[in-house]
């Protein structure tokens, strides 16, 4: 999975729990993507990091959303950076889909 960018959620110590945006389509997918995914990760190693949950749309709810690995802990401060960074991109998708066509 290749990664564009990182925006760190928590640091505390040696822990950091960041999001790296991912590519939108992969070769083996049948369907075309039409919005981005995010995978939630933390520090590691290994330099990939320890993949804890994703963020990507959903069209049943019509935004974006989290949905976290199973058997994962989070505490308050991660989950106000999920819901800020959600909240940060829900708004700009809303932006780009009432624009105004030429």
């Amino acid at each position: 999975m290749a990664h564009i960018k990182n925006i760190i959620l928590y640091e505390k110590e040696d822990t950091k729990i960041y999001i790296n945006q991912c590519i939108r389509n992969f070769k083996w997918e049948k369907r075309k993507r039409k919005t981005e995914r995010y995978a939630i990760r933390r520090n590691d190693n290994t330099g990939l990091g320890h993949f804890l949950g994703g963020i990507q749309w959903c069209g049943r709810w019509r935004q974006y959303v989290f949905e976290p690995e199973p058997r994962t802990i989070w505490n308050c401060n991660c989950l106000q950076g999920i819901m800020r960074f959600l909240f940060k991109i829900n708004t700009a998708h809303r932006k780009k889909l009432n624009k105004p066509r030429k």
